[in-house]
């Protein structure tokens, strides 16, 4: 009995814990798993491309909002702000 390499290669990277997710989960499951295990790894592979791992270019910025009020005033350094 033969098996086509193909064949072999494909099943051996399948995972029955994720036969029921689609193709991009699993896809966005394997770059989760790979950033949890390989952080530096998975960081320098954007900056080679130029881009943040949010789609951003390093030279582009979000926007920035900063609410100003007394509703934070009485809290102290221990508080937990929701």
């Amino acid at each position: 009995m033969s098996t086509s390499a193909s064949t072999v290669s494909s099943n051996a990277y399948s995972n029955p814990n994720t036969a029921y997710l689609g193709q991009d989960d699993q896809d966005a499951l394997k770059a989760a798993v790979f950033q949890r295990l390989h952080p530096r790894l998975y960081l320098e592979r954007y900056a080679v491309e130029n881009f943040r791992p949010d789609g951003r270019l390093f030279g582009d910025f979000r926007s920035v909002s900063v609410n100003v009020g007394e509703q934070f005033a009485f809290l102290y350094s221990s508080s937990i702000m929701n």
